[in-house]
C-alpha cells in the first residue's frame, strides 16, 4: 500500500534542513508561549519572561524565511487571502507608534499585541507529514506545560479571584485547549497520546465550570461533544456505547441536574451564566461607534467609550482598547472589512474540510476551524497563541485537494513513515 501512495502523491524526500527550520517553527511557538505562560503566573522575573519570549520570535521568524511559500493555487483563496493580509498591515500602520514601552507591549502581549495580526502568514507554510507530525508533538508538549502550569499554581487557581480567573483563562487558552484536536482525530494517535490530551481538557472543563468561564465553558464542551460523536460513529462498540451514554446522561438529567448546580463546583457558572457581564460594555461600544469605525475601524490602537469599568484591581477606565466579545474586538480594530476577509476564509475552509474530505483528519481540521469561529462571539480567539495557529494551519489543510483525498489508511501510514510529502518539494496546496 505504501508504494502506491508514493505513486499517487509524487513523492520526494523531505530535506534534512526543512525539516531543522520546521522544529525550529514548533520550538519557537513553544518558548514564546512558555514565556508568557511564566509571565502571567509570575513564576520568575518579568525580563527574563520577555528574553524567553524573544528568542521565540527570533526562532519563529527565522523558520518562516526558510519555509515561507507564496504560491497559492486556489484562486479563491489566493484573491482573499492576500486581500486580508495587505488590509491587516494598514490596520497595524493605523496607529503603530516607534516608542520602546509601546513595542514591548506589542511584541509581549499575545492577546492583545502586533504578533496576532502576523499569524495567517503560517497558512504559507508548505504542509508535509514531516510538519503534521511535529504538529502533534507541540501538540503533546503543550498539554503537558498545561498541566505544568497547573499544578505550580493551584493554590492560586482554586481560590476564585481575578487573578485565578487570568490564570485559567490563559493556560487553558495558550497551553491546554488544543489538545482537542487530538481528540478529533483520535484513530491516528496512541493511547497515550489520548490520555493526555483527555486530561488537559478535562481538567479545563472543570477549572472552567469552578471559575465560572462561560465562553471558555462553551468552547471545551463543544470540542469534547464533538470528539464524543466522533468516537461513536468511528469507534467499536457504537451501539452498546450509545446506550449506555443515553442511560447516563437521562439519568444525570433527572436526578442529579439540580443538586449539580447547587454546589460548590456549578454554583458559580450558575450564577454568572445567569448574570448580565457584557451588555452595558457592548451598549457603550454601539454607542460610540461611528460609521466609518463599523467599516475600517479605528486601527491597532482603537478604543472606545465605556466608563465604569474595573479592569482587575485597577481604577475605573472611560476609554477601553479591549471588548471580550471576538467579533467586536476584530470590528473596533479593523472593521466590517476585516471581520468578513477573515470569515470569507475559515468558513468556507471549514465547510469544504467537512464536506469535502475522504479522511477524518481534514474533516477534523474543518471541524476545528468552524468551533473556532463559532466560540468567537464569547471568546477572544483572534490571538498570539497555538490556538489560533491551528487555526491558519487547519485553513491550509482543508484547502489542500491532496490531503482532503487521502484516505484514513493513507494518513496513518503517512503520519508513520519518515520523509513523505505530499508533492514535490511541497509547495502546493
Amino acid at each position: 500500500m505504501l508504494t502506491s501512495i508514493r505513486n499517487n502523491l509524487e513523492k520526494a524526500a523531505t530535506s534534512q534542513e526543512q525539516i531543522k527550520y520546521i522544529n525550529f517553527f514548533f520550538l519557537g511557538i513553544l518558548g514564546y508561549s512558555f514565556g508568557s505562560g511564566m509571565m502571567d503566573t509570575q513564576i520568575i522575573h518579568p525580563v527574563i519572561c520577555n528574553l524567553i519570549q524573544l528568542i521565540g520570535i527570533g526562532m519563529i521568524f527565522i523558520s518562516f524565511i526558510f519555509l515561507i511559500d507564496f504560491s497559492i493555487e486556489n484562486l479563491y483563496l489566493k484573491i482573499i487571502y492576500y486581500s486580508y493580509l495587505f488590509y491587516l498591515a494598514s490596520i497595524v500602520l493605523r496607529g503603530f507608534a516607534f516608542d520602546y514601552n509601546y513595542i514591548k507591549s506589542a511584541l509581549f502581549s499575545q492577546y492583545f499585541g502586533v504578533l496576532l495580526y502576523a499569524v495567517p502568514l503560517v497558512m504559507l507554510i508548505p504542509i508535509n507529514f514531516e510538519f503534521l507530525k511535529r504538529l502533534r508533538t507541540a501538540i503533546q508538549l503543550f498539554a503537558v506545560l498545561h498541566l505544568f502550569f497547573l499544578v505550580l499554581n493551584v493554590t492560586s487557581i482554586i481560590n476564585v479571584s481575578h487573578y485565578s480567573l487570568i490564570i485559567t483563562e490563559s493556560l487553558s487558552r495558550t497551553f491546554g485547549i488544543t489538545a482537542g484536536f487530538l481528540l478529533l482525530t483520535f484513530p491516528f494517535h496512541s493511547k497515550k497520546t489520548i490520555a493526555l490530551a483527555l486530561t488537559s481538557m478535562i481538567s479545563i472543563l472543570l477549572l472552567a465550570v469552578y471559575q465560572g468561564r462561560r465562553g471558555l465553558s462553551i468552547f471545551c464542551f463543544m470540542i469534547l461533544a464533538f470528539a464524543a460523536i466522533i468516537y461513536l460513529t468511528k469507534g467499536k462498540n457504537i451501539a452498546i456505547v450509545l446506550v449506555i451514554s443515553s442511560m447516563a446522561f437521562a439519568s444525570l438529567m433527572f436526578f442529579g441536574m439540580e443538586k449539580l448546580t447547587n454546589n460548590g463546583l456549578f454554583s458559580t457558572l450558575k450564577s454568572r451564566g445567569l448574570a448580565d457581564t457584557r451588555s452595558n460594555v457592548e451598549a457603550n461600544f454601539y454607542e460610540d461607534m461611528q460609521p466609518i469605525d463599523w467599516i475600517i475601524g479605528r486601527g491597532i490602537n482603537g478604543e472606545y467609550y465605556c466608563p465604569g469599568i474595573i479592569w482587575g484591581d485597577g481604577e475605573p477606565s472611560v476609554y477601553r482598547s479591549i471588548i471580550e466579545t471576538d467579533y467586536l474586538q476584530i470590528i473596533l480594530k479593523g472593521g466590517i472589512i476585516s471581520l468578513g476577509l477573515l470569515l470569507l476564509i475559515l468558513i468556507p475552509a471549514g465547510l469544504i474540510g467537512i464536506l469535502r474530505s475522504r479522511n477524518l483528519f481534514s474533516m477534523a481540521a474543518g471541524l476545528w476551524i468552524l468551533i473556532g469561529v463559532i466560540n468567537m462571539y464569547p471568546s477572544p480567539i483572534n490571538t498570539f497563541t497555538f490556538n489560533y495557529l491551528l487555526i491558519w494551519i487547519c485553513v491550509r489543510i482543508c484547502f489542500s485537494p491532496r490531503i482532503r483525498n487521502l484516505s484514513n489508511k493513507e494518513i496513518m501510514i503517512l503520519l508513520k513513515t519518515h520523509n513523505i510529502k505530499l508533492s514535490s518539494q511541497s509547495k502546493s496546496l
